[in-house]
């Protein structure tokens, strides 16, 4: 496949829970813990995204996340917890699949983008008999972490069922659509595409590299359902996705030049000079 390509307070926690307790994890008590840090930071909105395993969403991390979000709003300090069932919209509205948030600087770009003045992300790692669950506050502004709380969990029946059952991670469906450059496609081509910008703490350190993305471009125009193949760390995943949200392309067309929406590889250069 042709690609297109451009130049472009803390606090820690750990809490371990015995197996007599809930056959599913209660997060309870870090959830009251994460709430007086969002308070003690003056943060006055945050918001919530699914709690993701190494390279999957499942059941479990949406199960944990709509409950910890439950939790923040019950506490009854000052700060708005701002509504879960928002995010895939959101990630529509810039062409994003729910996968790129396992990223958490795009989790925070995006909580910004919907008024959020603090994310919640987390992180869960199965083992044979436990759940390993890391959860994480940063402050959208300036990706400043706020808290940070571990716990380990025992698998129950439950649980494991939660764990195995795979989600869906596009925000659109979209049936079946072909790649270009194949079966008579064209490929798209890029008309108004800049150089996504470095991150500041990518810059420091000196790094380059290429994200590698897919995504559909659609006849619009735009790119829809953008996921990541390949991140870079320090943020440039993120600052990757942000640009290639906002390019605009000539459709790729048809056998009978009828424009039409097409699979596309897309890569994202950083270099510095």
């Amino acid at each position: 496949m042709k690609l297109l390509q451009t130049s472009a307070l803390i606090l820690l926690g750990i809490v371990f829970v015995p197996a007599s307790q809930a056959q599913l994890p209660d997060t309870g008590s870090m959830a009251s813990q994460m709430a007086k840090a969002i308070a003690h930071s003056k943060q006055k909105s945050v918001i919530v995204f699914d709690f993701w395993g190494a390279n999957e969403l499942s059941g479990m991390g949406q199960y944990l996340a709509q409950n910890f979000s439950a939790a923040l709003a019950k506490s009854g300090l000052s700060f708005q917890v701002l509504d879960r069932e928002k995010i895939p919209a959101a990630c529509s509205r810039y062409g994003l699949s729910l996968s790129v948030l396992s990223d958490f600087s795009t989790a925070v770009w995006l909580g910004r983008e919907m008024g959020a003045e603090a994310v919640v992300v987390g992180r869960l790692e199965k083992h044979t008999d436990a759940l390993d669950m890391t959860i994480t506050s940063y402050r959208t502004r300036d990706l400043k972490q706020l808290a940070a709380f571990r716990a380990t969990f025992p698998i129950s029946a439950e649980t494991g069922v939660l764990l195995n059952k795979e989600i869906n991670d596009r925000a659109v469906a979209t049936g079946d659509v072909p790649s270009a450059g194949t079966n008579g496609y064209t490929f798209p081509r890029c008309l108004h595409c800049p150089p996504a910008s470095y991150s500041q703490e990518a810059a420091d350190a000196k790094l380059s590299g290429i994200v590698v993305l897919q995504a559909i471009v659609g006849k619009d125009g735009k790119a829809h359902e953008i996921s990541v193949t390949r991140g870079l760390p320090n943020g440039l995943t993120k600052q990757a996705l942000e640009a290639v949200s906002h390019w605009t392309f000539r459709p790729a067309s048809d056998a009978e030049g009828t424009p039409v929406a097409v699979r596309q590889v897309i890569e994202v250069s950083f270099h510095l000079y």
